[in-house]
């Protein structure tokens, strides 16, 4: 049986924003699924998964909804920074091998999750 496994994306509410605000991309770790499409940017509205809105919800009910069985596809529905265009990206989840890939950096946002 295959292991949990997500795509490598950091999101959440900025800081100082309210729960109600639209989820952004605060990052992207290296090597992982959704740098490796290189379709993702910081800053970049989180919009969907697998075609569940992401909007007033939780972000640990949100990256349970990323994480899945590793080797799965999941479709992530996002708003491009700057243009609003929106675009969908399918990433095949894979288990991380380093734990630090999902230590942000102190100044990183205050309600944030990682898969």
């Amino acid at each position: 049986m295959s292991a949990r496994a997500g795509v490598g994306l950091m999101f959440g509410i900025p800081r100082g924003g309210n729960p109600t605000d639209e989820m952004q991309v605060l990052g992207l770790v290296p090597n992982r699924p959704a740098a490796l499409s290189g379709r993702i940017d910081v800053g970049d509205a989180f919009i969907a998964v697998d075609g569940w809105p992401v909007q007033n919800k939780e972000v640990r009910d949100v990256s349970e909804k990323i994480q899945g069985m590793e080797n799965t596809l999941v479709t992530l529905s996002l708003k491009k920074a700057g243009t609003g265009e929106l675009y969908h990206v399918s990433l095949l989840r894979k288990q991380s091998q380093d734990p630090e890939d999902y230590q942000p950096p102190d100044s990183e946002r205050a309600d944030r999750s990682a898969d």
